[in-house]
């Protein structure tokens, strides 16, 4: 029971983190004037650096957060 339990929020954290990753992109792309999904599809490349960690991941950023949480 707690293991499924522990397991059930691992996956809504996970989900969120990912809704808040693309909050995050959205933002960005819009203020650049860039449709955000012709970035997600690949088929316009942007330098997504700014808003990424060491590793390559986009950081969201508490806004992003709260609006994944919505």
């Amino acid at each position: 029971m707690t293991d499924d339990r522990v397991r059930e929020s691992d996956e809504v954290s996970g989900h969120m983190w990912r809704l808040a990753q693309t909050n995050r992109l959205r933002r960005y792309c819009e203020a650049r004037g860039v449709d955000a999904e012709a970035v997600m599809a690949g088929r316009t490349d942007l330098d997504l650096s700014p808003i990424c960690d060491h590793g390559g991941k986009i950081m969201p950023e508490p806004v992003d957060i709260d609006a994944a949480r919505r």
